[in-house]
């Protein structure tokens, strides 16, 4: 668990990667060498850690199945 008070003293190196309402995310996975960020959120594109959950899906050699929503 992360707490935002914990990156706000390193958000200014990530701020130009992404928008203000995604920086905190971004932080958090840079700061805590998380190899993943799995989310739908396309504002993470261009990012190394960026996956979406079906890619991360397959990344762990699981067979991902069509959802309709």
């Amino acid at each position: 668990m992360i707490f935002s008070y914990q990156l706000d003293k390193h958000s200014a190196k990530y701020a130009n990667l992404i928008n203000e309402k995604d920086l905190e995310q971004v932080t958090a996975v840079k700061q805590s060498g998380l190899k993943y960020l799995v989310s739908y959120d396309k504002h993470f594109e261009g990012l190394e850690e960026y996956v979406t959950p079906r890619q991360f899906v397959e990344l762990l050699g699981l067979r991902a199945r069509p959802v309709n929503h």
